[in-house]
């Protein structure tokens, strides 16, 4: 699921990763990794999904943190860290592990910040971001937009931060509630028939 890795040593200043052995000096975005040294937080993901790919990310001068970064600097439990270690997620095997992973329902994902991760439902995801304050509520069972009433279901992890959430359309969920009985009656229905026409033949004899 990772589509690379960069090992920052900021007291020595330089850059190990999956392309190679630089300086920090050399580093193109050196911006970045100045922002992501002043930053307090231990633990970091970083979100840039939807943003295009800057073409010098191919270079080894280039420290890679295009879509989702999950970038840890230890040690955890002390102030100052002089290292960071960075894990560039892979689009494609995230997706891939997202998709279609919990039925006929669709799966929605936003980070910590309220960024959106992944949708399988543009409509809804719109309108979370619209609606931030729907999206930190505690507790939402049903929404109903464009006509359509969805069944809720929202969790957020303590650990990364995520909010995932998963839409059923109460429609279609009550159409499949329906079958459950339909098919238990058609079902009893020709286990009595088979019962009546064995009954029979052997009453018969």
């Amino acid at each position: 699921y990772m589509s690379g890795y960069s090992f920052i040593n900021f007291k020595k200043q330089w850059v190990l990763s999956n392309k190679g052995t630089i300086s920090l000096n050399q580093v193109n975005n050196k911006q970045w990794v100045d922002e992501l040294r002043k930053n307090s937080a231990k633990i970091i993901w970083s979100n840039r999904l939807g943003e295009n790919e800057e073409p010098e990310s191919l270079l080894s001068e280039y420290i890679n943190n295009h879509y989702l970064t999950f970038i840890v600097k230890p040690p955890i439990y002390t102030e100052n860290s002089d290292v960071a270690l960075i894990f560039n997620l892979k689009q494609s095997a995230l997706e891939a592990l997202f998709h279609k992973s919990i039925g006929n329902g669709s799966l929605i994902i936003f980070d910590q910040d309220g960024k959106l991760v992944y949708s399988e439902n543009n409509n809804l995801s719109s309108y979370y971001l619209e609606h931030q304050e729907i999206l930190e509520a505690e507790e939402m069972y049903s929404l109903k937009l464009d006509e359509t009433e969805y069944d809720i279901v929202k969790k957020k992890s303590a650990v990364s931060g995520w909010t995932f959430i998963a839409a059923y359309d109460a429609s279609i969920a009550n159409k499949q509630l329906m079958q459950i009985p339909i098919s238990m009656f058609g079902i009893i229905s020709i286990i009595l028939m088979i019962h009546g026409i064995i009954s029979g033949l052997g009453a018969f004899r």
